[in-house]
C-alpha cells in the first residue's frame, strides 16, 4: 500500500541510491571520492523526489514507451526547476551543462534526460516491487519509529546544510568579490580554518558559480 509512511521510506531509499551513483560517477570520471550533493550525509534528494514522484503517477503504467517517456520528462523537469530554484536561493549555479550538446539554459541536457528514462523504467518495473515487499514485512512499530528517526535526520540535516551554504554568502558579501575564483580563494581561508564542510560543497559542486 502507498501510504505516505511508504513514500517518505521510497523517497529516502532512492536518495541513498542516487548518492551511490553519484560517488561513483566521480570515482570513474575524478579517480577520487566525493561526497556529492547538497546535504551532509549519504542522500541526494533531488533522486528521492524524482523517484517519488515516478512512484505516484507511473507506478501502475504497463507500456514501457510511454513510462520511459514520462519519466524522462517528470526528472527532467525536476532537475531544472530544481537548479534554478536554488539559484535564486543561494544566487549560486550549482551545475552546468552548458558544455554538453543538446542542453536547455545549461540546466538539463539529454545526456542525463535518457538514464533518468531508462532508470525509472527499471525502479518501477523492478526495484519498486522488491521494495515494497520489504517494506510489507516490517512491523507497523518498527516502520513507524525508523520514519521517525529519518525524517528528524533529513530536517536536522537540511537545516544545518542550509546555514552552512548561506554562510558562503556572507563571506561574499563581507571579502567585497565578485568573481566566483576569488570568492573560492576567500572560502578555501575557511577551508584551512578546519571549515571542511565548505571544501565539501566546493568538490561536489565543481562548476560552483556565481548568478550574475
Amino acid at each position: 500500500m502507498l501510504t505516505f509512511k511508504n513514500l517518505f521510506f521510497v523517497f529516502f531509499f532512492y536518495s541513498i541510491v542516487g548518492w551511490i551513483i553519484e560517488v561513483i560517477d566521480c570515482l570513474i570520471y575524478e579517480k577520487k571520492f566525493i561526497n556529492r550533493g547538497f546535504l551532509i550525509g549519504p542522500y541526494c534528494p533531488i533522486y528521492g523526489f524524482g523517484c517519488a514522484f515516478i512512484t505516484v503517477c507511473l507506478n501502475e503504467t504497463d507500456d514501457f514507451v510511454s513510462l520511459f517517456l514520462k519519466s524522462a520528462l517528470i526528472c527532467s523537469a525536476l532537475e531544472y526547476f530544481t537548479s534554478y530554484i536554488m539559484e535564486k536561493i543561494f544566487k549560486y549555479r550549482w551545475w552546468n551543462y552548458s558544455n554538453r550538446k543538446f542542453n536547455i539554459n545549461g540546466r538539463i541536457c539529454l545526456e542525463t534526460t535518457i538514464p533518468f528514462g531508462l532508470g525509472a523504467c527499471i525502479i518501477v518495473k523492478v526495484i519498486n516491487p522488491i521494495l515494497f515487499k520489504v517494506l510489507g514485512l516490517m512491523s507497523n512499530t518498527f516502520s513507524t519509529i525508523l520514519f521517525i528517526l529519518l525524517l528528524m535526520l533529513i530536517i536536522i540535516d537540511t537545516i544545518f546544510s542550509n546555514l552552512f551554504v548561506s554562510k558562503i554568502n556572507d563571506v561574499e558579501k563581507n571579502s567585497g568579490v565578485d568573481s566566483t575564483e576569488e570568492l573560492k580563494e576567500k572560502m578555501f581561508d575557511f577551508i584551512k580554518k578546519g571549515k571542511t564542510f565548505y571544501k565539501r560543497i566546493f568538490d561536489s559542486f565543481p562548476k560552483l558559480k556565481k548568478s550574475k
